[in-house]
């Protein structure tokens, strides 16, 4: 079994990144990010992703469904790594060609996705900590 926080965040977001999908071309978008990583290696996002172009980010960061969590569920989320939403998105890209592309680009430049993921992480526990008072275990 996966990571529960991971699978029940894909879940609840697959509505809105295939609206993204059906009004997107994803061939695109994927070799204008593959450049863009290649370009920007060291890439490091603003405060909080709020381009809705940009699918990759906003996949792997919304802070109002880490808001909803419990505190065990922030913290099982916090101490989580990139593969682990990788994990829970498999079964779709397993299933639909746009999730395997996505997939594709996601394992293709992990260490790009896994570096920008771990530091959305950090300033959403910034966030969560510091701003909310909750408690991550």
């Amino acid at each position: 079994m996966g990571n529960p926080v991971w699978e029940r965040y894909v879940y609840e977001q697959m509505p809105s990144w295939m609206d993204w999908l059906k009004n997107n071309h994803l061939k695109s978008h994927v070799e204008l990010m593959s450049r863009f990583i290649i370009t920007h290696p060291y890439y490091i996002p603003d405060e909080t992703p709020n381009e809705k172009k940009d699918l990759f980010i906003n996949m792997i960061f919304n802070k109002e469904y880490i808001e909803k969590l419990t505190d065990k569920g922030i913290s099982v989320w916090y101490y989580s790594s990139f593969s682990d939403f990788l994990e829970a998105l498999k079964p779709y890209a397993e299933n639909y060609k746009d999730f395997e592309l996505i997939m594709g680009q996601f394992t293709k430049y992990l260490w790009w996705y896994s570096r920008v993921y771990a530091f959305l992480r950090q300033r959403l526990y910034v966030y969560i900590v510091d701003e909310k008072g909750r408690n991550i275990g």
